[in-house]
């Protein structure tokens, strides 16, 4: 005797739904370190991009132009503070290589990450900055203004579990920047 009830019996669902159970659980990991690769590109092309403003910035101006990690506020430089609690790109027409609003004259502000981790080598400390013929000059240790040299960014994914994949922003003394795949 033949049932005229159509459709999917017990069995087969559960086979379906462990079938794609473990598909989720294979992809889930493969989709976390493509997000982490992308967040890392994604800031990474936004402080080359910051870094390309303020040389040509400085060459236009004919003024140093200083990338400085950013108080709290955002309305001011932090030398103790961290890259990753974000920046402000500006002309320093007084030239005494500090923020100043009303003298100064802010070219752009980047917000705070948290789910990021930048470090800088020595010469890079306190803050970067391009003088009117595109070279380089940092402030290192004790923020002091000084020629770069060849220093770097490094930029990691906070995560601890992600894949520690990371990407190195390199500025060389004549002022050429370029990045390259790092491990955190």
């Amino acid at each position: 005797m033949q049932s005229d009830h159509e459709g999917f019996t017990l069995i087969e669902l559960m086979v379906t739904l462990a079938v794609a159970a473990i598909l989720l659980t294979v992809g889930m990991p493969s989709m976390r370190e493509f997000i982490e690769r992308n967040r890392v590109s994604a800031y990474t092309n936004l402080l080359v991009g910051a870094l390309q403003l303020a040389k040509s910035e400085a060459i236009k101006r004919g003024n140093l132009v200083i990338l400085c990690k950013s108080n709290a506020a955002g309305n001011g430089c932090n030398p103790s503070g961290a890259w990753k609690d974000g920046w402000l790109l500006y002309a320093d027409m007084n030239a005494d290589k500090a923020y100043t609003p009303g003298t100064d004259t802010l070219i752009r502000r980047h917000e705070a990450t948290s789910q990021l981790s930048i470090t800088t080598g020595s010469k890079l400390a306190c803050w970067i900055g391009f003088s009117p013929n595109g070279i380089p000059e940092g402030g290192g240790t004790g923020c002091a203004g000084r020629l770069v040299g060849n220093d770097t960014f490094s930029i990691c994914a906070s995560n601890p579990s992600a894949t520690r994949h990371g990407r190195r922003v390199i500025i060389n003394s004549t002022g050429r920047i370029r990045t390259e795949d790092a491990t955190c």
